[in-house]
């Protein structure tokens, strides 16, 4: 990848000739020699060099190289020359996913090819049962599939008539299906979950006959579409077939809902499926989808396929100009109708004027959920739930996105979860025991001095864009967070980072500990990232780089912040108070004062002698001289 306004340079030990094949219509504009621009290396020093000079646009291209030696004589590379902007991909393939979430741990994750699926993960309605926290999802649907009858010429809505297709959310649809005749009839399809709801809402229109393009069917013409929602039942791990069991579930459990459109699956109290539309018809007619691909599963050994029951079929009439709402949801109680509308992406492009950053900002919001009365973040989508060192690494995005207050909500979440040290390393449901993880910790007190100091002497962590994003999403706190309450104890936040590094360097329960001479943080196996054990990406038991960055951040971060509460007459957030006008009262409170401060400067005191010492120690046992960079861990 070569950024804009980049010179790419090539070195070698030998001579050679180098051939940059643009593989675009950008060298016959600029009349570059029949695509392909040559150069010839010079000698320099004991080698040779040759250069292409910056592009003006982004474009492909393949880097030959012809060297005159006796091996290894050509190489080919693909080079990319980035734009100097960002932009969305317009762009999409069959493959290409679209995920939708609800800010409570559900999720739709559906093929822009509508109909199809790549993986068990995917579905229309994946929903999160728990009334309060994360857990792993509940497939109700599996996929919606449709066709288009536009006067007696059937069509399946899929990638095939595909005009146009933009992930949102919402995600939008433009099908332009064939009519007979050399005319065609458009359709749009829009999808998006509601916020706070297990909901998927799916809204067809065609467009006026002033709006649509191409040879178009008459007024008269008789266009409906047919749609079937194949359903499931079960936890997102596992897989639904087509047994005797599997049919009498399904069989006895649906049934068509009364002064409704649609149908219900209603096998317990606190688990049920209603999909309904708003006109239109429902016909009763239950089939078995068998053998549904998985290619996903398939490719890593796994069973590459499943089944799925559809009891019956809408039939929309959608004449010009109409349009038609269909939806599946989990939710008991009814919705209002103003629930189900869906947003104007492009309104909100035109108010903005950023249409980069607002996707980069629309995709960022998927991932932060409810968390009780707070808020965290899902780690990725479909199957992890929230993770400590994801969601604190993601923080400083949100921070940068402006989203301020979520930030503070998830933070105060993760605070209720320090114990002697530790923080979840993951966490499913209520279950917050897994505190295999020595960074996140240490994450959580990095985002906390980035959000103490957010918009403090220009300090902000933002993008081009974070001051408009952050006037729509929060705004920078006014009061210390470091005074912050954290729980019914009292705590603080203040409190919650002086025991994180307290018992880092006397030694946690799950096995980190501080070496006394080096002040380094030893660390265990798979506790930071690359955690992984089948196989072990890097090794990490020891003393990783990342580990000793971070712990020697949290020290200067509470070195600073001790020296704050001295300043100020505060400590652990805590006022001295207003002293006595004079007289023995006025002596005491000023005897409290000064053991309180010399309190603090003695704890400001202990924080940098153990940050010094960790960085004289970094610098002296990481530092590789004769290579030029830090080790990447020391295995002691």
């Amino acid at each position: 990848l070569v950024p804009p306004g980049h010179w790419l340079l090539i070195q070698g030990s030998v001579p050679f000739r180098a051939t940059l094949q643009m593989q675009n219509a950008e060298c016959r504009m600029r009349n570059e020699n029949g695509r392909a621009i040559h150069v010839q290396s010079i000698a320099v020093g004991d080698g040779q060099i040759a250069c292409f000079q910056p592009r003006e646009t982004a474009t492909d291209a393949e880097l030959i190289l012809e060297r005159y030696a006796a091996a290894s004589q050509h190489i080919a590379a693909a080079i990319r020359f980035l734009s100097p902007t960002p932009s969305s991909s317009s762009s999409f393939s069959s493959s290409d996913l679209v995920l939708l979430t609800n800010g409570i741990g559900g999720m739709a994750r559906l093929c822009v090819d509508l109909g199809r699926v790549n993986s068990k993960y995917d579905c229309v309605l994946g929903a999160n049962l728990n009334s309060s926290v994360p857990v792993d999802r509940h497939v109700f649907v599996k996929r919606l599939r449709a066709w288009v009858n536009a006067n007696g010429f059937l069509s399946p809505l899929n990638v095939k008539n595909l005009a146009s297709f933009a992930a949102g959310p919402p995600a939008v649809w433009q099908f332009v299906a064939n009519a007979g005749d050399g005319r065609t009839v458009e359709i749009e399809l829009r999808a998006e979950m509601l916020e706070g709801k297990n909901t998927t809402v799916f809204h067809f229109a065609r467009p006026t006959a002033e709006r649509a393009c191409g040879k178009q069917l008459s007024v008269e013409a008789d266009v409906r579409l047919t749609v079937r929602f194949d359903i499931e039942d079960r936890n997102f791990h596992q897989e639904t077939r087509h047994t005797g069991g599997a049919d009498h579930h399904f069989s006895t459990n649906t049934h068509e809902i009364r002064n409704c459109i649609g149908f219900a699956l209603t096998p317990a109290p606190d688990r049920q499926l209603r999909v309904f539309a708003n006109s239109g018809e429902y016909h009763s007619q239950p089939e078995w989808c068998e053998n549904i691909p998985h290619p996903v599963e398939q490719s890593r050994g796994q069973p590459g396929s499943g089944d799925a029951y559809s009891p019956g079929w809408f039939e929309l009439p959608l004449p010009k100009g109409a349009n038609v709402m269909l939806v599946a949801t989990a939710e008991t109680a009814g919705l209002p109708p103003s629930e189900f509308q869906i947003f104007d992406l492009k309104l909100e492009m035109a108010e903005t004027g950023d249409a980069f950053g607002n996707q980069l900002l629309r995709a960022a919001r998927q991932f932060v959920v409810r968390r009780g009365k707070g808020k965290t973040v899902i780690a990725g989508y479909p199957w992890f739930l929230d993770w400590g060192r994801d969601t604190f690494i993601a923080c400083r995005g949100l921070l940068a996105a402006g989203m301020i207050d979520e930030v503070r909500q998830i933070l105060l979440t993760f605070a209720k979860f320090e114990k002697d040290g530790t923080l979840p390393n993951a966490i499913f449901g209520d279950n917050a025991f897994n505190r295999d993880t020595s960074d996140a910790p240490l994450w959580f007190a990095l985002v906390c001095e980035e959000i103490a100091n957010f918009g403090k002497d220009g300090v902000s962590p933002s993008l081009t864009s974070s001051k408009k994003m952050g006037r729509r999403h929060g705004v920078p706190p006014t009061d210390d967070f470091y005074s912050v309450l954290v729980d019914e104890n009292g705590r603080t936040i203040r409190d919650v980072l002086t025991s994180i590094a307290t018992n880092y360097a006397k030694g946690t329960p799950n096995g980190i500990r501080m070496e006394a001479d080096s002040a380094l943080i030893w660390s265990p196996g798979h506790f930071t990232w690359m955690d992984t054990n089948f196989p072990a990406g890097t090794p990490r038991e020891g003393y990783p780089v990342e580990i000793q960055a971070l712990w020697i951040r949290l020290l200067r971060q509470l070195e600073k912040i001790s020296a704050t509460g001295s300043a100020t007459g505060q400590r652990g957030g805590k006022s001295f108070g207003v002293p006595p006008s004079g007289g023995k009262a006025a002596n005491e409170h000023q005897g409290r004062v000064n053991a309180e401060l010399q309190t603090v400067s003695a704890e400001q005191k202990k924080w940098r002698e153990l940050a010094d010492r960790a960085t004289a120690s970094f610098e002296k046992l990481f530092w590789l001289e004769e290579r030029g960079y830090y080790a990447d861990l020391l295995i002691a």
